[in-house]
């Protein structure tokens, strides 16, 4: 019954103090992707009070109104991890990455790559 967590990146139900699991931890990523893409919290107000209603309640700020270039896709992956109800988001982190690097794949941005450990072939040299 113990709620645990940093306010503006919390679960809907971390916020009702239940048990966090991989669900909750796809919100809370979904909360920093809101942010990075956006340059604004997902779910914040004036004080922690209001900001854990808000994550009970409200939707976060549309990211088509950020003034920034959002494809649609990275939208609506965005939208699914910060879904209200934990059984309509993503499962887990690695279904996630695989939507990520859909969508990456699908830009044709073949030279585009996401961060991670370096290939064996590039430690060779």
């Amino acid at each position: 019954g113990t709620i645990l967590g940093t306010v503006g990146y919390m679960s809907p139900e971390q916020v009702r103090g239940k048990e966090a699991d991989a669900k909750s931890d796809v919100f809370s990523l979904g909360c920093l992707l809101h942010e990075m893409v956006s340059g604004q919290r997902a779910f914040s107000r004036e004080t922690s009070v209001e900001t854990l209603t808000a994550i009970l309640h409200d939707e976060p700020p549309d990211l088509a109104d950020s003034g920034k270039k959002i494809p649609i896709e990275l939208q609506r992956i965005i939208q699914h991890c910060l879904e209200k109800n934990p059984a309509s988001r993503f499962h887990s982190a690695h279904d996630l990455a695989f939507a990520l690097r859909a969508i990456l794949s699908d830009s044709g941005g073949s030279s585009a790559r996401l961060v991670g450990p370096p290939s064996p072939s590039l430690m060779k040299s």
